[in-house]
């Protein structure tokens, strides 16, 4: 798992910000991922909800009795499956010293972005999460710390990485690059 120490830093500060902040992306490029690693990070308790687990649907059943409880970070997993939590978080978010603050994640939906836009407007930042970038390759098994170094620097000096288009949306995907070195 590559910790993507830039974008960890980035969703710190959005969250002493704003009561509630959104990592939205194309499917699969580590928002949730991110999340959990946000959420070890801080070392304290996290709530956390999957939308597309049904266990946690059921909790949220009554979303106000469910997470008005709830202090410090509360994470909230594919929230475009159930928009109409935009409007508990409203008032969630306008409590007294907002006692909670609220991770959700889900893809970039034109239908999501306004339906929250209009719901949250002034509570909510967006973080948009794209693949990975060049700052966070690491050498997988090193060999020496000399050549290392080396392959880092061809790495860094390969033209602008783009990322992988499938029906003109980003993708994920995992690219291996092997450098062969000869004495």
């Amino acid at each position: 798992m590559i910790e993507r120490r830039q974008e960890l830093n980035t969703i710190e500060k959005l969250l002493k910000r704003n009561p509630v902040v959104g990592i939205i992306g194309a499917r699969q490029v580590g928002k949730t991922t991110l999340a959990q690693q946000y959420a070890a990070q801080t070392g304290k308790a996290v709530n956390y909800y999957d939308l597309e687990n049904p266990e946690d649907e059921a909790r949220l059943a009554d979303p106000m009795l469910a997470l008005k409880q709830h202090k410090g970070l509360v994470v909230i997993d594919e929230i475009q499956r159930h928009p109409d939590i935009f409007p508990i978080l409203r008032v969630l978010s306008d409590r007294k010293r907002t006692p909670a603050r609220f991770l959700i994640l889900g893809s970039a939906s034109p239908e999501l972005m306004q339906k929250s836009s209009e719901t949250l407007a002034g509570r909510v930042a967006y973080h948009h999460l794209n693949g990975f970038s060049l700052d966070e390759v690491k050498i997988k098994d090193g060999v020496h710390p000399l050549l290392d170094n080396e392959a880092m620097r061809v790495i860094n000096s390969s033209p602008r990485w783009r990322p992988a288009m499938k029906n003109h949306k980003e993708t994920a995907v995992q690219l291996e690059h092997t450098i062969v070195f000869r004495l």
